[in-house]
Formats: structure tokens, sequence, C-alpha cells
């Protein structure tokens, strides 16, 4: 679900596509933007590859992460959760 429209339609639609760079994450879901004032909140949860550990999935998350906040600067907040495929 996501609130809003605009950039938050846009950041969700871009956080789809972003995914498919990296292959380590098999799936996303739960995609939840909330808007505060001009800042965003994102949640969503990613389903990782079960053949990579904590630390690697981590890893890809942080990346991941930084690639979302690189595009939308006013993402304020990012809650990712890690799961297993």
């Amino acid at each position: 679900m996501i609130l809003g429209t605009g950039a938050e339609t846009e950041a969700k639609l871009y956080i789809e596509d972003l995914v498919k760079r990296f292959p380590e994450i098999k799936g996303i879901h739960g995609i939840r933007i909330r808007k505060m004032g001009d800042r965003m909140h994102l949640v969503l949860r990613c389903h990782f590859d079960q053949g990579i550990n904590i630390q690697q999935a981590h890893e890809v998350s942080s990346k991941f992460e930084k690639a979302i906040r690189d595009a939308y600067p006013n993402i304020d907040r990012i809650d990712m959760h890690e799961e297993p495929a």
C-alpha cells in the first residue's frame, strides 16, 4: 500500500524497478510510503536468496538503501525488513 500520489507513486515504481539490479534480492513486498511534510518514510520487506548469510544480506540491503536515497534524498527514513526467500 502506498499513501499519497505523485512523488510517492513515482518512488514506489522506481524501487520496484531498482530491485532488478540486485540479484540477491528475490522479491520485495509491503512497500509503504508515508509523506510527512516534504519528507517521506519508506517501509518494505525484501526476500533474499537463501544461499546468502545475514551479513551478506545486510550489505546488499545497505547498497539498495543507498541507491534509493541517491534517487530520492527526501526519503528521510527507510525501514527495510530482510527475510529469506
